[in-house]
């Protein structure tokens, strides 16, 4: 179409090298030959091959030189032309050459500077043990492999070129990042179109560090963007089968992916696979004698459990919703005793403590009388992985035991014929009716060790979940501890990590829905609203309709 460009025409016009008249959300020409409109309106990226650039720029220069010097002097026409050619071609190939390897270094020095990021006392260091986390083992796998394939390199060099960018302020580097990330997507689009490498490994940690990328750096609506590549990854393993574990590059990447797929299928009610139990790879024994399998095991089952929760409130019948309440009770409470049970297996891990308090340094940079000094400590740990481990048992007990209780609550409120309280006793013993409180004031007090400039990359991305989850928890109830969070986005912001951009998008819950309000006209949710309090979003997600 006259005055469309070419470059946001969907992907049926611009196969047949047609105008597309954008229309959303089918272009006419898609709907008269009843074809599917894809990327309508999106732009392309443009990707320059640098080395033609210089070649042509030192090639022009060249023929400059070569005017002035035939002016300059008055040699044989051909003893000219041939001593000119040969001097500017050596001239521009060696330019070449040198633009090349400086360009070639500082791609090395932005992927080791990416890793020290990441994991800056990784070598050795008491914080981080041997034994290491699974997020950061699949992470140096990877750039292990990395030059083994230009998808996987492509990948790795995105996140490398977006953080020297983030910490050195180019502008170039970041535009570079986009092309590393543009030209990743790509490849891994016609890989799953080809279908001839779903079996590598290297796809799988392609896909897997996209997703990494969305965390830390990131492109438009990044928990949506995240949300794409967990999917994805999801996706492939299950196409993959048992293959997916013949390598044990494949199967550091599966075990790698579990914690963000459980997550994933939390904040989505079950939309990709709900954990463990509903993949063809089942955990050896041997992958048992991992605490962090362990954990994830246990939870595999909790995107169904919200899922059910939510379903609750779309029943009529009273007998139905008692039945289902008592399935929800059931559930929550097998779980909820598995892990108190888990939580006594880290206990006896460890020789010494797991956890102890120390001095707050976020609070001494607080004016003594700031609204936001609700601690003086914070709960430091004993060791990297341990803290992860504990972090996530915390904040998973204290989802279970909000889902349940809101659950209640909004039976209370809006099906009081089903007389609940009577007919489903909610069973909480006396001495666990301050547990939830006691969980959310550690996940907060931790968050200080997680963002602690020597933990990186990887501390920061731990906070993501708990903070999630702990942040509705606080301001559903509306407790002066909710007022830590400003000091947490802050010390994000000092490092420059990049990850608040990324909790924004999760609080608005567009694709992510952790803690669920009650209902829109609730009372305490009006009220929050209406307060214009930062974190009223946390609950702004749009209930379902009311029957």
């Amino acid at each position: 179409m006259p005055g469309v460009p070419t470059s946001k025409g969907c992907e049926a016009c611009r196969r047949r090298k047609k105008g597309c008249d954008l229309v959303q959300p089918t272009c006419g020409r898609c709907t008269k030959l009843g074809l599917k409109c894809i990327n309508n309106g999106t732009g392309r990226l443009k990707f320059v091959d640098e080395s033609k650039t210089w070649a042509h720029r030192k090639s022009s220069s060249g023929s400059n030189t070569t005017g002035r010097s035939s002016k300059a002097s008055t040699p044989s026409p051909e003893s000219t032309t041939t001593v000119t050619t040969n001097s500017s071609s050596r001239e521009s190939s060696l330019d070449l050459q040198v633009a090349q390897l400086c360009r070639s270094a500082l791609l090395s020095q932005a992927v080791g500077a990416f890793w020290e990021a990441y994991t800056p006392r990784a070598s050795g260091l008491p914080t981080f043990s041997s034994r290491g986390i699974q997020s950061s083992k699949w992470l140096q796998a990877a750039l292990r492999e990395a030059h083994s394939d230009p998808g996987l390199n492509d990948a790795v060099m995105a996140l490398a070129m977006s953080r020297a960018s983030r910490i050195s302020g180019n502008k170039d580097a970041r535009k570079d990042a986009l092309m590393f990330y543009g030209s990743c997507v790509r490849n891994v689009r016609r890989a799953i179109v080809a279908g001839d490498r779903l079996y590598d490994d290297h796809l799988l940690a392609t896909v897997m560090l996209l997703a990494t990328f969305e965390v830390h750096e990131g492109t438009a609506q990044r928990d949506k963007a995240w949300g794409a590549h967990i999917n994805g990854a999801s996706r492939l393993i299950n196409a993959r089968g048992a293959w997916s574990f013949q390598t044990e590059f494949g199967r550091i990447l599966y075990l790698g992916h579990l914690r963000d797929e459980l997550i994933y299928g939390i904040g989505t009610r079950g939309k990709s696979r709900h954990g463990v139990d509903q993949t063809s790879y089942k955990p050896t024994p041997e992958d048992m004698t991992d605490l962090d399998v362990q954990l994830v095991s246990i939870l595999s089952s909790m995107p169904s459990i919200m899922e059910s929760a939510d379903h609750i409130r779309t029943i009529d019948d009273v007998a139905q919703v008692r039945e289902a309440t008592l399935d929800l009770r059931t559930r929550c409470h097998e779980i909820m005793d598995v892990l108190e049970k888990f939580d006594e297996t880290l206990q006896w891990s460890q020789a010494d403590l797991l956890y102890w308090e120390e001095p707050s340094q976020l609070a001494l940079s607080l004016a003594p009388d700031s609204d936001e000094r609700v601690f003086t400590t914070f709960i430091t740990f004993c060791d990297f992985p341990i803290a992860c481990l504990q972090f996530t048992t915390w904040t998973s007990l204290l989802l279970m035991h909000s889902t349940l209780w809101l659950t209640y609550q909004w039976l209370r409120c809006y099906r009081p014929e089903a007389m609940i309280d009577q007919a489903i006793p909610m069973m909480v013993p006396p001495d666990k009716l301050d547990l939830c409180n006691d969980l959310a004031i550690n996940i907060v007090k931790s968050m200080e060790y997680f963002v602690q400039p020597e933990m990186g990359l990887v501390g920061a991305q731990q906070i993501a979940y708990p903070m999630s989850i702990v942040m509705g928890y606080l301001t559903y109830w509306n407790r002066q501890e909710r007022m830590w969070f400003p000091v947490i986005f802050r010390r994000l912001k000092e490092l420059n990590i990049g990850i608040e951009g990324f909790l924004v998008d999760t609080f608005k819950g567009n694709e992510l829905r952790m803690i669920r309000p009650l209902a829109e006209k609730e009372p305490r949710f009006v009220d929050q609203k209406q307060s214009g309090n930062v974190f009223a979003q946390v609950l702004a997600e749009n209930p379902t309709p009311e029957t």
